[in-house]
């Protein structure tokens, strides 16, 4: 079988197939920590944004946009490091002519009619709008395009793409709808305009879904691979349902298994900026772990700012030779699919690796399970 959801309590015994199988939920609750923690370098001064390839990160400054090997390792990196490329926005003077200072929350997103890839970021200063460059090793700009073109918007701080190519935006401050865009991806490359045409929005509503839920301060945004989950990065981080912009789930300051710690104010000025869903569990990226991935700016002024990425994961793995202590990580995975079982929420995945498993499980929560390197059999 590909992947298996029990939603009823029952004792069984399975034999899981399938890797890497597609996970329904997508709920990137559980902290795994930071790192960098509290970096100062090149690429952390109004670091704005995050955003990724198959291959590399790609990075937001205020005025700067970098592509970074997943392999490098982000605590070390700068200017000059081999296999880093960036470019200023100064350099770009169709932007710069037309007053645009300031890069927010980005994404790529690759036109499956052409097969060429773009990096999307939103851009303030000027008329607010969306700028498109090349995600390859160049990051040559392409056209850019405002949104006063159908639509009245006061700020331009991040950008989400689906798996269609629909946009998703939105202001800064209390929102309680998101902004749709559909963009005529055939008009991004040759000449004129970019065609962009305004699409009904998507309201967001409270846990119940009875009535508006207010968003305050968005910086950052990213839709989940299956196009399920609409994660938002603002006073929290927040989980809403694509499907009828429901709230399913907002993180805690500094407490819980979903845990998005910062301190907002005098004197550490912490900014949570953007956000990206890449699973680098086997990508090689040092120092780093989990499926999804958020930008904190610690404003250090009058010194350089700092910069903490928070790393998030919605797996849990079993392996028979686990780590110690075990805790479902993946250098430390649990013994027992049980012990998984036991600890997983609502739209966990438990990777289970290769081998045997004496069990007999019972599961009342929502979950997905797949094997990992290997047959997994469970049961005697």
């Amino acid at each position: 079988m590909d992947w298996c959801r029990f939603t009823c309590g029952c004792a069984v015994t399975i034999l899981v197939l399938a890797a890497h199988a597609a996970e329904p939920y997508e709920a990137y609750y559980r902290y795994l920590g930071n790192y960098p923690n509290q970096v100062e370098a090149d690429w952390t001064e109004e670091c704005q944004g995050i955003a990724h390839d198959d291959t590399h990160w790609y990075i937001t400054q205020r005025g700067r946009l970098w592509r970074v090997p997943v392999t490098q390792d982000l605590n070390s990196f700068g200017l000059f490091t081999p296999g880093v490329t960036f470019v200023n926005l100064s350099s770009v003077p169709v932007l710069t002519v037309a007053g645009y200072n300031h890069l927010g929350d980005i994404s790529v997103f690759r036109n499956p009619d052409t097969g060429l890839q773009y990096v999307l970021v939103p851009i303030e200063g000027g008329p607010d709008g969306l700028a498109l460059f090349r995600a390859d090793a160049s990051l040559a700009f392409v056209k850019h395009v405002t949104w006063d073109v159908i639509d009245q918007r006061d700020h331009s701080p991040w950008i989400a793409v689906d798996r269609n190519g629909i946009l998703y935006s939105s202001d800064f401050f209390d929102i309680t709808e998101i902004d749709r865009y559909q963009l005529d991806w055939s008009t991004v490359e040759g000449p004129g305009p970019i065609g962009l045409q305004l699409l009904s929005p998507l309201p967001l509503r409270n846990a119940q879904g009875t009535g508006p839920q207010t968003v305050t301060r968005v910086q950052g945004g990213v839709i989940s691979a299956s196009d399920e989950r609409l994660y938002l990065v603002a006073d929290a981080i927040w989980v809403f349902d694509m499907a009828d912009g429901r709230r399913v789930n907002v993180s805690q300051n500094g407490s819980g298994r979903f845990n998005f710690q910062f301190t907002d104010g005098f004197p550490e000025y912490e900014e949570p900026e953007g956000i990206t869903i890449w699973d680098v569990d086997d990508l090689g990226a040092p120092g780093i772990k989990g499926q999804m991935h958020v930008v904190l700016l610690d404003n250090d002024a009058p010194s350089d700012d700092d910069v903490y990425l928070k790393h998030y994961s919605g797996v849990l793995y079993v392996a028979t030779t686990g780590g110690t202590p075990e805790n479902g990580t993946y250098a430390r995975p649990y013994r027992t699919v049980t012990t998984a079982v036991n600890a997983a929420w609502t739209g966990a995945h438990l990777r289970i690796r290769g081998g045997i498993y004496d069990e007999t499980l019972t599961i009342s929560t929502p979950m997905t399970l797949d094997a990992h390197n290997g047959i997994a059999r469970i049961g005697e």
